[in-house]
């Protein structure tokens, strides 16, 4: 019942009843005739607007400033801010509840406004304990597209949404060692990399997600497979990732609790790509 409940479309469906209550209510109004076309597109934009606009932006705000992948060339900082962000969500909610509880008179328009607004607490709370608002830390080894050759790469290191300034990365090839202390550059010479070895200080991450792909010249992504070395404290664990398999992603907050705040502040993962290792 547990992994039911939690299933990919149990979510889909709780997270479009807001915009399926909206629908069903006003589809029965106008067959039966009870409101007028305006009244029934004010209540709609009424719930909508709530939804689009104030709760929904909000949410995607929350995930990708902890968790994105990329940072932006332009974004304001403030958005994301728990006082601004915070405000415009309950805002949006306080909206529902209170047309529900006091300005809306229709009993069936009071009700439709109660559940849109306790759907949108149940399906925020279940986004919560899946963790959909937990920090990452995101390693990205890319291959460039063929259209160059192949022969060239790029590194990403992104830490809780943010670009991890004070990472320090050593690319390691047959005939030495490349080191760059930043979090992006240039990979030389891609197909002769051996592996690439990730020093992140200072990390409050709750995830781990290491991304190793190569680019088509079609614009597709392609995971490739790498055996992934994760060092934390006096523990090390590895851990090999198939390439025909999603984004390698590990939880840290076991390893949170096993040791302390500063030795897991300093992260070290090894990435070895598997055409380099026996």
């Amino acid at each position: 019942m547990k992994e039911l409940v939690q299933g990919e479309q149990v979510r889909s469906w709780v997270a479009l009843s807001p915009l399926l209550l909206i629908f069903l209510l006003a589809e029965w109004l106008l067959v039966n005739k009870l409101e007028s076309f305006s009244q029934v597109i004010s209540f709609v934009g009424t719930v909508a607007v709530a939804v689009m606009a104030g709760v929904f932006p909000v949410l995607l705000l929350w995930a990708s400033r902890r968790k994105g992948e990329h940072v932006p060339g332009f974004m304001l900082p403030f958005l994301a801010h728990p006082l601004v962000s915070g405000s415009i969500y309950l805002v949006a909610v306080g909206i529902l509840f209170l047309h529900g509880l006091l300005i809306w008179q229709d009993p069936l328009q009071r009700v439709v406004a109660i559940l849109v607004g306790g759907a949108i607490l149940g399906m925020t709370y279940m986004m919560i304990r899946k963790g959909t608002f937990a920090r990452r830390l995101v390693i990205e080894v890319r291959q460039d597209p063929a259209a160059t050759e192949q022969r060239s790469g790029t590194f990403t290191v992104t830490d809780c949404g943010q670009r991890a300034t004070q990472a320090r990365v050593e690319l390691g090839y047959v005939d030495g060692e490349h080191f760059n202390q930043a979090a992006s550059g240039a990979i030389p010479d891609f197909p002769e990399l051996c592996s690439a070895k990730f020093y992140v200080p200072g990390t409050k991450a709750q995830e781990l997600m290491i991304w190793v792909h190569r680019v088509t010249a079609e614009g597709q992504s392609e995971n490739l497979p790498a055996l992934v070395k994760v060092f934390f404290g006096q523990e090390i664990r590895e851990f090999r990732v198939d390439g025909a398999g999603k984004q390698f992603v590990l939880p840290l907050r076991d390893v949170m609790k096993k040791e302390s705040p500063a030795e897991v502040g300093q992260l070290e993962v090894e990435v070895q790509l598997a055409t380099r290792t026996t």
